[in-house]
């Protein structure tokens, strides 16, 4: 039996259900779109019909073993327990009421070492050789509430992508990013608050020569598609971890991160950051290499490619700038006159060698 789930833009929970045809599956209908629904997906949708989430449910931690500090970093030294209550850190126990116990939410936010008990809230980060390659160069897995994690994640990452530091006024050393920091910050934090915590996996950072991945563990939630990410359509997956998240100042407005991201990315004149969604999982790419600038020359173009890679072929230069092999040979033939950059190699293995 074919069963179809209708979900409606702009309408909530609970969903429409009818069955169809004599095919066996579960498929989640948004607009004109159909996809097949997971085990996960079918289980998330009947949370949203009984009006629960997995953030709102009972962990195996008891109140008294969150962290003070951290509490009292958001309500105050002298927190009451039907706050926290109110606010889905705590819950009662269905069969003893009297009974305390932290929501997954609460411990997200507020265990010293969330990771213990709900084994996949880390992010591995990775460096890779080349492009495409896996070879590993260095590898870090972060642990820690969600707050601190996003911040060491961001620390982290920003650091291998910062290029030519130079010391400022201060005397403190300061290089340009890959990619922009608060998009960057955008991303770990959207995968954080939005990624399913039920499912194995960690949310995965992979750094490239030329680009970096986000990996969010969930397929997007609801109505949420690669086709409409970033133009303000939402659907909370992890309302309370959201709500969490506003209260730590994390995020401002719900679905304004990923035009954010766009927006930023647009300025530095990189190329559009691009989702996929494969599987049960979300993949941010952000991209290094600077689209071409319509109000320069070839030649200023390939300079300005030049000075990021340092080193070019032919190649590079025909993908990234849209011109024939011909053209680029013209154009580095012009600048090696120049002095502007050096050959080396042979045949295939012929590159371009720009100077500071």
């Amino acid at each position: 039996m074919l069963v179809v789930i209708k979900i409606y833009p702009g309408t909530k929970p609970p969903y429409f259900i009818k069955s169809e045809g004599s095919k066996k599956g579960v498929y989640l209908r948004v607009g004109t779109n159909t996809k097949r629904a997971s085990e996960e997906y079918i289980e998330d949708l009947y949370r949203h019909q009984r009006k629960s989430f997995f953030d709102e449910e009972p962990s195996l931690l008891k109140s008294t073993q969150l962290c003070d500090e951290l509490l009292s970093n958001v309500y105050g030294q002298h927190f009451s327990t039907s706050r926290l209550l109110a606010d889905k850190v705590l819950v009662r126990d269905e069969i003893k009421p009297n009974i305390l116990n932290a929501t997954n939410a609460g411990v997200l936010f507020f265990s010293d070492t969330p990771e213990k008990h709900l084994p996949e809230a880390i992010i591995m980060c990775s460096e890779f050789s080349g492009r495409t390659g896996r070879d590993i160069l260095r590898t870090n897995e972060l642990t820690g509430p969600i707050p601190a994690l996003a911040s060491s994640a961001l620390r982290l990452i920003a650091s291998w992508i910062e290029r030519d530091p130079k010391a400022g006024a201060d005397g403190r050393l300061r290089g340009h990013h890959l990619i922009p920091e608060t998009a960057l910050r955008e991303a770990i934090i959207n995968a954080l608050v939005h990624r399913k915590y039920f499912i194995p996996g960690a949310i995965k950072i992979a750094l490239y020569d030329d680009h970096l991945e986000v990996f969010s563990p969930g397929a997007f939630p609801g109505p949420v598609s690669v086709n409409n990410v970033g133009d303000g359509t939402t659907f909370l997956r992890n309302p309370t971890i959201a709500r969490l998240a506003r209260q730590h100042k994390l995020i401002e407005k719900l679905g304004s991160g990923v035009r954010l991201i766009y927006d930023l990315c647009k300025k530095e004149g990189l190329k559009k950051p691009v989702f996929n969604e494969d599987g049960d999982f979300v993949k941010i790419t952000f991209f290094f290499e600077k689209q071409a600038d319509q109000s320069l020359s070839v030649e200023e173009n390939i300079l300005q490619l030049g000075h990021q890679y340092k080193e070019l072929r032919i190649s590079d230069i025909t993908t990234k700038l849209g011109i024939s092999r011909n053209t680029a040979t013209r154009k580095l033939n012009r600048l090696l006159e120049q002095g502007i950059c050096v050959r080396t190699g042979k045949g295939p293995s012929v590159r371009f060698i720009f100077k500071k």
